[in-house]
């Protein structure tokens, strides 16, 4: 059971309060591009190109990612891993609310969506320095044998982020008319993250730093470039880590951003695929705890392999239930596609071990954020073309060519849940 007063679960709740708010930023656009964007930002192009233009706005923050990986990774290993998270939740938080004053095209022209990809680059790099931080946080104050669950923590704030910027979209949707909600009631999740923000930094800057990290600066052991350390020691580890990543986040944003444009253009409200995504994220959580409590005991690789390989059936069933446009078996098909994302919680523990503390965070990142511009960035964007080129099934056969990749990335990788966060222990793990 979990200390609710120990320390070490203080740590665990406030990365799980920052992550929240940070993915709640992120995913808002998200959500605006599926629904707004096209209107707003690209109101000459053709509703399916307006769509394209919109996710590839989505998309490019993604791209930043890498770098804000590499930034704050190097930072998070050299002085701490306590700043690097205090300064991507400020940085996050500051693009957020000037999103929300951009102008549309219709007042600057070309100028409107070139703010717009600017502020979205700069969240990408802020995202790309949050999660593998978060992660390591909490899983370098975890007590032995129970890195899983506890790493389940932050791990939630991408459903808990998720499910919190569906339902103020949700909110706000309900109580306007549509041309209120195109013209200005799209802005409202953007400048409400102001608050979250605020509170997210209070809690964030009271974290103790990590204890690993500070027995490893005491020793003198830092690296100097752990970046190019990490690339140079264990290039197959951040090439599979990578992989293992793919999947979850294809198909995390293809449920998440892609399909609530596709049930729109189907004829279903987008008010019923903005709920299905809020179940979705129920389940989530729930199963996020679950997954990562079961890889405590039976390992990692089993649950995380375990659950990708259901995505070779999924893969089908999920556009399935969304063309039948029956409200219950769209809701199905969201909870359903949500049990399977839930393997995220086990993920994060199993990439953190794979390296050594003095390159952890660079490692992680990168790795991650590699897997995010493939997975993440280009997801909706490729799922936007191939429905258009060859319909909606495409999709499906796309998603089983990606399980493929990481399934085979996760068996290639050492199994690490019983591995002690030391030197030795790492240093097998990251060149295995």
């Amino acid at each position: 059971m979990i200390n609710w007063s120990d320390s070490r679960t203080r740590v665990a709740l406030a990365t799980l309060v920052g992550t929240t708010i940070e993915w709640y930023d992120f995913y808002i656009f998200g959500t605006a591009a599926a629904l707004v964007f096209g209107n707003q930002f690209f109101p000459k192009l053709s509703p399916v190109m307006g769509t394209l233009a919109s996710f590839a706005t989505f998309g490019v923050g993604f791209f930043a990612r890498p770098l804000g990986g590499a930034v704050f990774g190097h930072i998070g290993d050299r002085f701490g891993r306590k700043g690097a998270l205090v300064a991507t939740l400020l940085i996050m938080g500051t693009c957020t609310f000037m999103i929300a004053l951009v102008p549309g095209y219709r007042t600057i022209g070309m100028a409107a969506p070139g703010l717009l990809v600017g502020l979205r680059l700069i969240q990408g790099a802020a995202i790309g320095g949050e999660w593998g931080g978060a992660v390591l946080m909490a899983s370098e104050h975890a007590p032995a044998g129970r890195r899983g669950i506890y790493v389940a923590w932050p791990q939630l704030g991408t459903a808990t982020g998720l499910l919190i910027a569906n339902a103020v979209f949700l909110i706000v949707r309900l109580n306007l008319s549509e041309a209120q909600f195109l013209s200005w009631g799209w802005r409202i999740p953007f400048l409400s993250s102001v608050v979250l923000v605020i509170v997210g930094l209070l809690i964030r800057m009271k974290v103790e730093e990590s204890p690993v990290f500070e027995r490893m600066q005491a020793a003198g052991k830092t690296q100097k470039n752990p970046l190019w350390h990490v690339v140079k020691s264990a290039p197959k580890t951040l090439a599979l880590s990578a992989c293992v990543f793919l999947l979850n986040n294809s198909c995390f944003f293809i449920c998440s951003t892609f399909a609530l444009s596709y049930l729109t253009r189907i004829g279903v409200r987008n008010s019923i695929g903005l709920t299905g995504i809020m179940i979705g994220a129920w389940v989530n959580c729930v199963f996020i705890l679950l997954f990562s409590y079961l890889s405590d005991f039976y390992g990692r690789k089993k649950i995380i392999a375990s659950v990708y390989s259901c995505w070779f059936v999924m893969a089908f069933l999920f556009f399935y239930l969304l063309r039948t446009k029956d409200t219950a078996l769209i809701y199905l098909a969201y909870g359903a596609a949500y049990v399977l994302i839930s393997a995220i919680g086990p993920i994060g523990s199993f990439i953190a071990e794979q390296f050594k503390t003095d390159v952890r965070y660079s490692g992680m990142s990168i790795s991650i954020q590699t897997g995010a511009i493939l997975g993440g960035g280009l997801a909706p964007m490729i799922a936007t073309m191939l429905n258009a080129a060859y319909g909606i099934w495409s999709l499906s056969v796309y998603i089983s060519i990606v399980a493929v990749i990481s399934v085979g990335a996760v068996l290639s990788l050492p199994e690490t849940h019983r591995m002690a966060l030391e030197e030795g222990a790492e240093a097998k793990a990251a060149t295995a």
